[in-house]
């Protein structure tokens, strides 16, 4: 018998009959779980069985490969009561629980777990576009598909990154040859700068591209799971934002 307590975010919540669902998590020592969550839809567990709520689990399986049972035993946050009247951070919160449906099931990774915790509950305080761009970047890095901002690729310059290989995911310096230009991803300084305090809209714009890029052409065709369809809709969102 496989059991043990952790906390977790809560992901995804499936109806698998009327009191009870079939709920996703992403915990902070075992990585991401599929589980059975009986009378999830209680009227006592109801607002703790919320995506993006922080809760304490026990979870219990008898294999490793079977479908597992779990017991919220403590909610810590209600992310959806803080946020409900931000349409731009409910999005947010939609798109990084779809992207943890990336991840592989039964792989523990603890720091994936902290950021993911961090911009949850910066949410409801000061939350910045640049800090979701930035998780993005981090998500491929946990995904073995991380980008080389550390220098040109090229030059081995540390200075004046500019673009980004769709091949290779390492960084070019803007004095890159013209003709290689179009070829090449935009990168934006507050990326390479991991600057959470970046608010143009444009900017933004350019590091989702560049991590988009990277999503559908790698990260979604090796785990083979549909879930961009949310951080569509906050890119789509976004877009109608014009800098001030």
């Amino acid at each position: 018998m496989i059991t043990w307590e952790d906390n977790a975010i809560i992901v995804k919540v499936d109806k698998y009959s009327e009191k009870d669902a079939i709920v996703h998590i992403f915990s902070e020592n075992h990585g991401r779980q599929t589980s059975f969550l009986k009378g999830a839809f209680y009227k006592r567990n109801i607002q703790k069985v919320q995506v993006g709520n922080i809760v304490k689990i026990q979870y219990s399986s008898r294999l490793e490969e079977n479908l597992g049972r779990i017991k919220i035993l403590d909610d810590f946050n209600v992310v959806l009561m803080d946020i409900i009247d931000s349409p731009l951070k409910i999005m947010v919160l939609n798109a990084i629980l779809s992207l943890l449906m990336l991840f592989p099931e039964n792989e523990d990774n603890n720091e994936l777990y902290k950021k993911t915790l961090l911009i949850i509950y910066s949410l409801a305080n000061n939350f910045s576009l640049a800090q979701y761009v930035l998780w993005e970047l981090d998500l491929l890095d946990f995904l073995g598909f991380g980008l080389d901002l550390s220098c040109c690729a090229i030059t081995g310059k540390t200075n004046d990154l500019a673009y980004v290989s769709p091949k290779s995911g390492k960084a070019v310096s803007k004095d890159v040859d013209k003709k290689w230009i179009n070829k090449l991803l935009p990168l934006p300084d507050f990326m390479v700068k991991q600057d959470t305090n970046e608010n143009s809209i444009k900017e933004i714009k350019k590091g989702l591209n560049l991590t988009g890029f990277f999503l559908e052409n790698y990260a979604i065709k090796n785990v083979n799971y549909n879930i961009l369809k949310t951080r569509q809709m906050l890119i789509d969102f976004i877009s109608e934002f014009r800098d001030g």
